[in-house]
């Protein structure tokens, strides 16, 4: 009789345990175990990242090519956001010659986490300014505003919900399965935080 009651107890206690740790593990699925502290991915991280997606290229209607390099990134703390200078090869036939021009185009973004993706991305970049050189400028003259234009919104297009760093696979059981962080831009990189 007292074996047959240590026995129960002890499967008791087993299925109590069992019990408590799928309980855990079953609150860790929808929970966050990002520590509080954050994560913080530095620029240099990024700049890696970004880098082997690059260079990407574009023809308007066999008139003008145009290849953006890899960027060259710059966090802004205050603002929260990230800067780029990515510099643009192009190659015009607008005027019965071809040319071809480098400039550097200057643009800011602000960041997202893309739950899907499971990666950082840029989100609503914005070109600053575009910078052809003075022969460019002078020989586009009245058109440089529409070349600009047409440059900097295929840009802002192509690169809006770009990947800026892809999280590792083994983050989706840090994360949970509804992960919900926050991104601080800092000046040595992007910090992530729990909500």
């Amino acid at each position: 009789m007292l074996a047959k009651s240590v026995l129960e107890r002890g499967q008791w206690w087993l299925l109590l345990l069992l019990l408590c740790a799928s309980l855990f593990v079953g609150g860790c699925a929808h929970r966050s175990l990002l520590p509080e502290q954050g994560y913080l991915v530095s620029q240099s991280r990024m700049t890696e990242q970004i880098g082997k997606r690059f260079p990407i290229s574009k023809n308007f209607n066999n008139l003008v090519d145009v290849t953006a390099a890899a960027p060259k990134l710059e966090m802004d703390s205050v603002r929260n956001r990230v800067r780029a200078a990515i510099s643009m090869d192009v190659d015009s036939r607008l005027f019965k010659t071809q040319k071809h021009y480098q400039g550097v185009m200057h643009l800011n973004s602000g960041l997202r986490f893309d739950a899907e993706k499971m990666a950082i991305v840029l989100q609503n970049p914005e070109v600053e300014h575009f910078d052809l050189g003075a022969e460019a400028e002078a020989r586009m003259g009245l058109y440089k505003p529409i070349a600009v234009g047409m440059l900097s919104k295929w840009l802002e297009s192509e690169l809006n919900g770009y990947v800026v760093y892809q999280l590792p696979e083994a983050s989706r059981l840090a994360l949970g399965s509804r992960p919900a962080m926050r991104i601080q831009v800092q000046n040595e990189g992007m910090l992530f935080l729990p909500r």
